[in-house]
């Protein structure tokens, strides 16, 4: 192994196991082109065993006609091929004062690729987007816990214009190969200019929403917030939560795992807040306030 890898990355914490995350040699960053190895890796949870064969795509949500797609159907569709830089939204995160939570990444959380696949917006068209349509909800297969909320999977949302933006792609190739299961095949996102965390590796779920998507990947990591931030006060409610919540709910959340519409998880969390015995809860969640269903 490349020795570049453990000079470009300090894990301040235990991650679980059978997850990689590795840097881009340094050296590779100055070539004119990366290879598929070179890439660098960022994985919340192990790489999941996907059949290519048996893969398939849901789209549904707010459209006037839910589809089931294949891979054959992908590939058969219009293509669209991009070089595109994907840099993670924790790149060189070690060098932030104070510390940060997370992924404690110095240089080299970033690379380049040519990626290709069918713009995300033809599948949209075709199912049918409704009208009060506000955002498009990627979700992978891989799933794990997080932290004391129980299993949830990688899901991130994309506004609606972006969704539909011409450079938004499903991507099958990978610098002209099938895009290894370490990079997210057999499909992922891409998303050009927006960090590699919308770029959402392997893809089994669209889901078109009309209100704004909630999951913990999305409103309490990878958020940034002034302290006047509507956003601040929600990562103020996760930490009490994260402080008090008693193990019998945790375990009452692993359900949200089952839930396939992902407006359910905001109902879920507070039907399982609501159940709370303890003071102590009580009277943090009203100094915060339960989001709003």
């Amino acid at each position: 192994m490349d020795t570049s890898f453990e000079r470009t990355i300090d894990v301040a914490a235990p991650q679980p196991p059978d997850v990689r995350n590795d840097p881009t040699p340094l050296a590779a960053l100055g070539a004119r082109s990366i290879s598929t190895a070179a890439h660098f890796r960022r994985e919340h949870f192990p790489v999941p065993d996907v059949d290519r064969a048996a893969w398939r795509l849901r789209i549904g949500g707010s459209v006037a006609t839910p589809a089931i797609v294949t891979l054959a159907d992908l590939v058969g569709m219009p293509r669209r091929s991009l070089v595109v830089v994907l840099e993670c939204a924790g790149h060189r995160r070690a060098e932030l004062l104070p510390v940060t939570p997370g992924l404690q990444w110095q240089e080299g959380a970033v690379a380049e690729a040519r990626w290709t696949g069918t713009p995300l917006r033809g599948l949209l068209r075709a199912a049918g987007i409704d009208p009060g349509a506000a955002e498009v909800v990627l979700t992978g297969t891989d799933r794990g816990s997080f932290e004391r909320l129980g299993r949830y999977p990688y899901a991130r949302s994309l506004p609606l214009a972006k969704a539909l933006h011409k450079d938004t792609i499903l991507a099958f190739e990978m610098n002209g190969e099938p895009i290894p299961p370490e990079h997210g095949g057999p499909v992922r996102a891409i998303v050009p200019g927006w960090y590699a965390t919308d770029s959402v590796k392997w893809l089994e779920r669209v889901h078109v929403a009309q209100a704004e998507f909630d999951g913990p990947f999305q409103a309490l990591d990878y958020r940034f917030a002034a302290a006047d931030d509507p956003a601040a006060a929600r990562a103020a409610f996760a930490d009490t939560v994260r402080e008090t919540i008693d193990p019998f709910i945790a375990a009452s959340w692993a359900m949200v795992d089952d839930i396939i519409d992902p407006a359910d998880t905001r109902r879920v969390i507070i039907e399982a807040l609501e159940g709370a015995e303890t003071k102590r809860q009580r009277r943090a969640w009203r100094k915060h306030g339960v989001p709003p269903v």
